[in-house]
């Protein structure tokens, strides 16, 4: 059954209360109060009741989503029943989404001082040394896409380490709810659901807690009713939250766009050259990848001053140099990146130019 769930009021007193009393403080500490999207969202996932999130961009629901996860792992911690295996399963449609989640997860359980949890991730570039370490000892939420997980669910060796799951989040939902990835990624859930459930005869455990995450998402009730399947119970978070955006449209046509000679593609690099110069970060979207490589070594030539602030991503590139371009984007390093849809997840936190 798909439910909406009523707005809560702005008391953040009862939603403290009910988490793990260092998790309360950490978060207290580091924000102050709950945003709109949290103070929703939070007390269904508590009560393990799984809930689509639908709020902007900023708004805190990857925050919301691993709240849950920390909160059910520290106080099965304190029972002294903390599972070895894999609790919270963390599903992006892109690699460069998931490298960026692990690292802000780490982050906080850090600062919480928490190394009884473990996080791992798991795609494609993951190493074989790595895969060996995390079949000996799962991490307790796995960072993964949904190519990865369908390989993993596949393995005999790796149920096991799954039997424990509680949690299944999907980031990013929009990017998966009408193509043939999330009809592969609703699969493995189910594949999932029959591990924690165990032979038919015995008692069956709770199902999964799945929680879905998106800030453009619609139909809200068909895009919940995808995320657990048909019959099961799902609630809908929807917070509205009005930006203020600038939008304006780079186009190479003119009164005469076809010049008797020559190229118009070197008009139009010079004028994004000028649009780069009054930029602080430009991300500059292409059809394939040997486009992202053309424009990016043109753009060096024609701002040799800006070079070393001009890089290329797309999915070839050797892991390394992905994550240093991702790394120092992050970072404020970069002029411009030009990619294919590498890193289109990034473009909503940064001014982007599409190609």
């Amino acid at each position: 059954m798909i439910t909406r769930v009523p707005v809560a009021p702005a008391n953040d007193a009862g939603l403290f209360a009910g988490l793990h009393p260092q998790l309360a403080a950490w978060f207290r500490g580091r924000f102050g109060s709950f945003s709109p999207a949290q103070r929703n969202t939070l007390p269904e996932i508590l009560h393990g009741r799984s809930t689509l999130l639908s709020s902007p961009t900023g708004s805190g629901k990857t925050l919301a989503a691993f709240l849950g996860v920390f909160d059910y792992l520290a106080k099965a911690r304190d029972r002294g029943e903390l599972p070895q295996g894999i609790v919270g399963v963390y599903v992006s449609p892109l690699r460069a989404l998931a490298y960026d989640v692990q690292k802000n997860l780490n982050a906080p359980l850090a600062e919480l001082g928490w190394d009884f949890i473990r996080v791992g991730l798991r795609s494609g570039d993951t190493s074989a040394k790595e895969r060996a370490a995390q079949k000996r000892r799962p991490p307790h939420i796995l960072v993964t896409t949904p190519e990865s997980l369908t390989l993993l669910l596949s393995q005999l060796s790796w149920v096991p380490a799954f039997k424990a799951a509680r949690f299944l989040i999907l980031d990013e939902l929009h990017a998966l709810a009408e193509n043939k990835r999330g009809a592969l990624l609703m699969v493995a859930a189910e594949r999932l659901e029959d591990i924690i459930a165990g032979p038919r005869d015995q008692e069956m455990r709770p199902s999964l807690v799945r929680i879905g995450l998106s800030a453009t998402v619609s139909p809200l009730e068909t895009v919940a009713e995808f995320l657990v399947g048909p019959g099961r119970q799902c609630g809908i978070v929807e917070v509205v939250q009005r930006k203020m955006a600038h939008i304006e449209v780079f186009s190479p046509l003119r009164k005469n766009p076809y010049p008797p000679a020559g190229y118009t593609g070197t008009r139009v690099l010079r004028e994004l050259g000028d649009v780069l110069r009054t930029k602080r970060t430009t991300l500059i979207f292409t059809n394939t990848r040997s486009g992202a490589e053309t424009i990016g070594v043109r753009l060096k030539e024609l701002l040799p001053d800006l070079a070393a602030q001009i890089e290329v991503h797309h999915a070839s590139l050797d892991r390394t140099v992905r994550l240093d371009v991702e790394d120092r984007l992050k970072r404020g390093e970069l002029r411009a990146v030009v990619c294919s849809t590498s890193l289109e997840m990034a473009s909503t936190s940064v001014p982007s130019i599409w190609w």
